[in-house]
């Protein structure tokens, strides 16, 4: 399962689904706090905001410099941030 992210209910070890973005790998990943959205940040220099219900790509991140090694949600407010290899922010 490397490179993937993976969405489970942990009461019942259902996968509710999973991410594979292509051939890149998933390398860091956050919660919204409101648990409705996942930011996935990849190898392949972007980053995907994930519905968290169906697994379905609400937005892709463009624009980074090298691969996105952090992502974060801030605990309030709906401003996401994530930052790849060498320390390029990018904030949306």
């Amino acid at each position: 399962m490397e490179g993937k992210a993976l969405l489970m209910d942990i009461s019942t070890t259902m996968r509710l689904w999973e991410f594979v973005p292509g051939s890149a790998r998933v390398l860091a990943v956050a919660f919204s706090p409101t648990e409705d959205k996942v930011l996935v940040g990849c190898s392949n220099n972007e980053a995907y905001i994930i519905d968290g219900n169906t697994g379905n790509i609400v937005k892709t991140l463009s624009g980074h410099m090298l691969a996105v090694t952090a992502v974060a949600f801030p605990a309030m407010g709906s401003v996401c941030s994530r930052a790849a290899l060498m320390g390029y922010p990018n904030l949306e």
